[in-house]
This record gives structure tokens, C-alpha cells and sequence, in this order.
């Protein structure tokens, strides 16, 4: 008995195209177009983050820069207000040298003058008193001396 066999992989008949292929490659088409457009996205994204990340460099850089040129500035000023320190300071010293000096000096003034600003009402009175005799012994004298006349 003849017996037909089929070799594996081949069709006895030929197959006809299938009728929904145009919808799945309508589909296929359509993902195809949302991977293509994510793709572009996912660039422009890309590309936008780099223009940031290189604009934040510039920035930080010049940020830099303006701290830097602050640093120095504060640096100068620093130095001028310690060197107008040491500035006041000496002329503190001085004046304190000066305040002792004339404390001293006063301090001999009060040891030679003191007992004449101490009796200094007491002298007034008694220098009063002598003019006041004065003027009464010249008006003694001149009475005298009119009336023998």
C-alpha cells in the first residue's frame, strides 16, 4: 500500500493570506511611531538636561568666581581693620600714659597746693578783712588829716 507522507515544515495546500494582518501591522506601525517619538523625547529630554547641567556649571563657576573675589575683599578689609586696631590701640596706650602723667602731675599739685585750695575761703575772708581795715584807715587818715587842716 502506497502510503503518502507529508515532510515536516511543508503544507499539502497553500495557505491564503491571512485577513487581519493589516490591522496587526497597523498596529506594529503605530508602536513603531510611539517608540520613534518616545525616542525623540527621551533626546530632547537629554539634550535640554545637558544644556542645564552646562548652564549650572557656568553658573556655579561664576559663583565661584564672585566668591572668591569676595574672599579677597573681605581679606583686605580684615587687614585694614587690624591694622586700625593696632592703630587705636596704641593711641590708647598713649592717652592711658598721658592720663597717668597728669595724674601724677596733679597728684604734686595737691602735695604743694593743696592746703591753699583747702584755706582757700578762710584766706579770701581774711584778705576781705585786711581790705576792709584798709579802707578804714585810709578814711581815718583822711578825716584826720581834714579835720587839722
Amino acid at each position: 500500500v502506497p502510503t503518502t507522507t507529508t515532510l515536516p515544515g511543508k503544507f499539502e495546500t497553500k495557505k491564503a493570506k491571512h485577513a487581519g494582518g493589516s490591522g496587526i501591522l497597523a498596529i506594529l506601525q503605530l508602536l513603531l511611531e510611539n517608540c520613534e517619538n518616545m525616542l525623540r523625547s527621551l533626546q530632547d529630554s537629554e539634550q535640554a538636561a545637558r544644556d542645564s547641567y552646562v548652564l549650572n556649571i557656568a553658573e556655579t563657576n561664576k559663583a565661584i568666581e564672585e566668591t572668591k573675589r569676595a574672599a579677597v575683599g573681605m581679606a583686605v578689609t580684615k587687614t585694614q581693620a587690624e591694622s586700625d586696631k593696632e592703630t587705636a590701640e596704641a593711641r590708647l596706650a598713649a592717652v592711658q600714659t598721658e592720663m597717668a602723667e597728669i595724674d601724677a602731675f596733679l597728684k604734686i599739685v595737691e602735695d604743694r597746693c593743696g592746703w591753699i585750695i583747702q584755706n582757700f575761703v578762710a584766706s579770701q575772708a581774711a584778705r576781705q578783712t585786711q581790705v576792709d581795715n584798709l579802707k578804714q584807715a585810709e578814711l581815718t587818715l583822711r578825716t584826720s588829716l581834714t579835720t587839722s587842716m
